[in-house]
């Protein structure tokens, strides 16, 4: 008796084991996962290459964002990713490698934030990146939640475990910044092309710039609006 059946159309292959779906591949929709055991909600429009090694993985991409890409590879068990926002996002992520699994990591995006080419890494093991409501990220940014090797001090203890980075609401990051682990960017913060975001900030409203990043500017704001719109 033949339990694993396959069906194609022009669009798509499904593979069905008892009559349940368990992979499923498709020209916009790449996706190489156990769907009994992983939850994947995406939407029908945008552009998705997804690989999933391990179980109790979760992703959401809300059902009104058209024209978003997400390139991830997840290596490891009871990983989330929830994007809430309708705006376009291009992403590319890991979490976890082929040799170590990761498990119980978090990226969450929320409502009205667009990202214009990112690229994220969660390699220790609960750690999270939270973006905020309204965010603008430009392209050839990088978001290192973790290190990828270990530091230990004199006493061979680890100093170096990743834990989180938290992006507050109407933050607009310019390109080639990198976001290392540990971090935060607070509410309505501006952060300068090609910084190193290197520690948790706590002034809200300010520019950030420099390798590493440090205030320069306080009590600030902006738009997405082009300078010469403020000069008619």
């Amino acid at each position: 008796m033949k339990i694993l059946k396959k069906l194609k159309n022009n669009d798509s292959r499904k593979y069905y084991l008892f009559g349940i779906k368990v992979f499923e591949y498709r020209k916009k929709h790449q996706i190489n996962a156990n769907l009994l055991l992983n939850k994947i909600n995406l939407p029908n429009t945008g552009k998705y290459n997804i690989n999933i090694y391990g179980k109790n993985n979760e992703i959401y991409i809300n059902p009104e964002n058209k024209k978003s890409s997400l390139s991830l590879t997840i290596y490891g068990d009871n990983n989330k990713i929830h994007i809430d926002t309708t705006e376009p996002i291009y992403l590319n992520g890991v979490i976890g490698d082929i040799n170590t699994n990761t498990n119980n990591t978090a990226l969450k995006i929320e409502s009205g934030t667009s990202i214009n080419g990112v690229q994220f890494f969660l390699m220790d093991n609960n750690s999270s990146i939270q973006i905020g409501k309204n965010c603008m990220i430009s392209c050839n940014v990088e978001i290192w939640a973790s290190d990828t090797h270990s530091i230990l001090d004199e006493n061979n203890n680890l100093i170096n475990l990743g834990k989180e980075v938290i992006i507050g609401n109407n933050v607009w990051i310019g390109k080639d910044v990198k976001v290392l682990k540990n971090t935060i960017i607070p509410d309505g913060c501006i952060v300068g092309i090609g910084s190193i975001i290197s520690k948790k900030f706590t002034n809200q409203k300010s520019i950030l710039a420099g390798i590493p990043a440090k205030v320069v500017k306080e009590n600030i704001s902006w738009s997405k609006k082009r300078p010469n719109e403020f000069l008619k």
